[in-house]
């Protein structure tokens, strides 16, 4: 009996962070000047660079917060702080502008 109650709760600390309701859109602005809207879908997150073109990034399983990636791009992240990666930079740090719920 215990097993069938604690089994849901054992598969959804399993499954992969999904990023909560109010942050279905936000804006990072980056440290070296780079803003990058945000939405994230059940596809994975669609990031608009600042050229206006999209990239998709699929959803990883992170240990906490989230992370979505693609082998040349990566958007990781907890609460309102960030990295985001573009090959072949370097990773840069961003922060949550537009989003109250998460800074």
């Amino acid at each position: 009996m215990r097993l069938l109650i604690l089994l849901p709760l054992l598969l959804a600390a399993c499954s992969p962070y999904s990023p909560p309701h109010y942050a279905d859109l936000a804006t990072y602005a980056c440290a070296d000047g780079t803003t990058l809207r945000v939405r994230f879908g059940k596809d994975g997150a669609h990031v608009t660079q600042p050229d206006n073109s999209v990239l998709i990034l699929p959803q990883q399983v992170a240990a906490s917060g989230m992370w979505y990636a693609t082998p040349q791009y990566e958007l990781r992240g907890q609460s309102g702080d960030a990295t985001w990666t573009a090959a072949p930079r370097g990773p840069v740090a961003c922060r949550v502008q537009d989003n109250p719920w998460l800074r």
